[in-house]
């Protein structure tokens, strides 16, 4: 682990106690943020918010209730219809011809009512498949939303994580920048008393010329760096944001083979493609199962009662008629084979793309995940020998401070020492960054981004 503790060994270790020129430039930080509300975050805090805020994450959960209400209206077509109905008639003959039986007018009004059963008992399968195909819908819409999650988690920890290393470079630039303006006022004392030349005061100039406008360079930087945080949660970009958590990268030692294994098992992505694999097969089932008869049972009860009167009549005659009706029917398509299999072919074909898509996808991921085993790998020791390279121009520093404390060598030998240090705790921290790239993408590709950074 890298020890914060331990890295803090101050470039600013020689110089005098900080002046009003340091507090002048922290004054100035903190008004470029003045009227502005500020807000203490943790990462937690932040993946809490971006959870909460990302539209993307809240459109997915839509889908997903969609799904899950379907799923439990379940398959209609396992269902029987049923149907009420109700008619009610009124119907008025005037007959003059001289064959019928009813001279004249003729009057007669009806009230039928009925139900009416329709179930297909079979239909090759269709029903089962259909709901195995339900469920896996709500199993995409759940894997959609998972992977949505896990995604804006990897972005969020990486933006927090910039941020606190540029959080850094800016705390360091910092130091560095009061350092040179002390240094500067020092010697302008001396050049005044006539101590010092004018070249060598133009050289303390141009340092704290340059530390001054690396600050405020540092300063966007950092700026930058929250507002893509803020982007991400969904917060206010007036905010001001204080990072709370501290900088510390863990190093661990990884196993490739065992990466691999649990990639290939618990990634959501190969997840995702496996349930689009099921559901293509369930669309292959149900083509196949045209080939299938299909057999149906049609029932119902109705009953009509009726009042008639003729022109000759003086009563009106009333009466009813019940029926019942039991019937099946066996459908089979006999001349439309052609076009039925061309379907089925082109649906198992789908299906043998998407297999050759989900290998595709783990040689793709598996390949991901050595670039970044290697690149771990490689940025541990890139810190190892830049912690050896800091621990070295620091006790480089402190000889040539004292060499030029006692004016064995001259101000530009200590500044070219400092600038060293300076790019030695920079690549440090730049190292340290890209340590934490690898190691997030390496969990994520594992399938444990949401359960490491799980509050």
């Amino acid at each position: 682990m890298i020890n914060k503790a331990n890295q803090q060994h101050s470039i600013t270790k020689h110089r005098l106690v900080p002046g009003m020129q340091y507090v002048i430039f922290c004054l100035l930080f903190l008004l470029q943020h003045f009227g502005y509300s500020q807000q203490t975050l943790s990462l937690s805090k932040a993946i809490e918010l971006g959870l909460e805020n990302n539209y993307a994450i809240q459109l997915s959960k839509v889908e997903l209730k969609t799904a899950q209400k379907i799923a439990k209206i379940k398959v209609p077509e396992g269902i029987p219809s049923i149907e009420l109905n109700l008619d009610q008639i009124n119907r008025v003959s005037i007959d003059g011809s001289p064959t019928s039986f009813v001279d004249g007018r003729y009057t007669k009004n009806e009230i039928v009512g009925g139900v009416d059963l329709d179930w297909v008992l079979f239909h090759g399968y269709k029903v089962r498949i259909n709901r195995n195909r339900l469920a896996e819908l709500e199993n995409q819409s759940d894997g959609n939303l998972r992977l949505v999650v896990e995604n804006t988690v990897h972005a969020i920890v990486l933006a927090y994580h910039k941020g606190l290393i540029e959080k850094e470079k800016l705390q360091f630039n910092k130091e560095v920048a009061a350092f040179s303006v002390e240094k500067y006022n020092n010697a302008t004392l001396k050049f005044n008393y006539g101590e010092m030349s004018q070249f060598e005061l133009l050289n303390f100039k141009d340092a704290q010329l340059r530390d001054s406008v690396s600050l405020m360079v540092q300063q966007a930087l950092y700026k930058e760096a929250t507002s893509i945080l803020k982007s991400l949660i969904g917060i206010d970009k007036s905010e001001v944001l204080q990072l709370s958590d501290k900088l510390d990268f863990a190093i661990n030692t990884y196993d490739f083979a065992l990466l691999k294994r649990k990639m290939q098992q618990s990634n959501q992505e190969i997840k995702n493609q496996l349930i689009n694999i099921r559901l293509q097969e369930s669309i292959v089932q149900l083509a196949e199962a045209d080939v299938m008869p299909k057999v149906s049972l049609r029932s119902g009860i109705s009953e009509e009662l009726s009042s008639s009167k003729f022109s000759s009549e003086i009563s009106r005659e009333s009466g009813s008629v019940f029926d019942y009706y039991l019937n099946f029917s066996l459908t089979y398509q006999l001349f439309n084979k052609r076009d039925i299999n061309s379907k089925i072919e082109k649906e198992q074909m789908k299906r043998l793309y998407l297999w050759e898509e989900k290998e595709n996808l783990i040689s793709v991921l598996e390949e991901k995940l050595k670039i970044n085993f290697d690149k771990y790998n490689a940025y541990r020791t890139i810190i190892q020998m830049n912690q050896r390279l800091e621990e070295n121009l620091e006790k480089t520093l402190d000889i040539a401070a004292f060499r030029f404390e006692s004016g064995i060598s001259s101000y530009l030998e200590l500044r070219n020492v400092q600038i060293r240090l300076i790019e030695a705790k920079l690549d440090l921290l730049a190292a340290a960054f890209e340590l934490k790239v690898a190691e997030t993408e390496i969990v994520r590709l594992t399938g444990g981004i949401l359960k490491a950074y799980e509050n």
